[in-house]
């Protein structure tokens, strides 16, 4: 569950409690228990609404950023840069591997030199992982099978 889906549901129970408390301190103290359960039972669908509707949001959220990652794979597919931007990670982190290795770096800056190196480490793996993985194997793949003559 994302972030936006938790912080809606944490605001959200929190106001169907407040509510409740409120309407129940207010109910006229002859409220039959007739009308006290359809009182609950209101209650309770509301926030199974409001629930499905919190899942809902995070649902569609999820599918535009899996959508919008699928349109960056299909657009950039034959394109030259993929491999570009891979070798250029690849060679920043082979100069940033020597120079931490082989370089005296004064201790005022090996925080720095190390979260830099670990930035540029990690956007290498993500880049391999995006453009090279089995993801990219797999779109390619579906692309030849898609191109081809169906089996009679």
């Amino acid at each position: 569950m994302n972030l936006l889906a938790k912080i809606t549901d944490f605001v959200g129970g929190g106001l169907f409690k407040e509510v409740k408390d409120l309407v129940t301190q207010y109910l006229p103290p002859d409220v039959s228990p007739e009308k006290r359960a359809e009182f609950e039972l209101a209650l309770q669908e509301l926030q199974a609404r409001k629930q499905h509707e919190a899942s809902q949001i995070a649902l569609d959220q999820l599918k535009t950023e899996l959508a919008d990652t699928q349109d960056a794979r299909k657009t950039h597919s034959l394109s030259i840069m993929p491999a570009v931007i891979t070798v250029m990670l690849t060679i920043m982190v082979c100069g940033l591997l020597y120079a931490v290795v082989n370089t005296e770096i004064r201790d005022s800056s090996k925080e720095l030199a190390f979260t830099l190196f670990g930035t540029v480490f990690t956007l290498w793996g993500s880049s391999i992982a995006y453009w090279v993985g089995t993801t990219r194997g797999s779109a390619i793949k579906n692309d030849i099978i898609a191109k081809s003559e169906p089996v009679k």
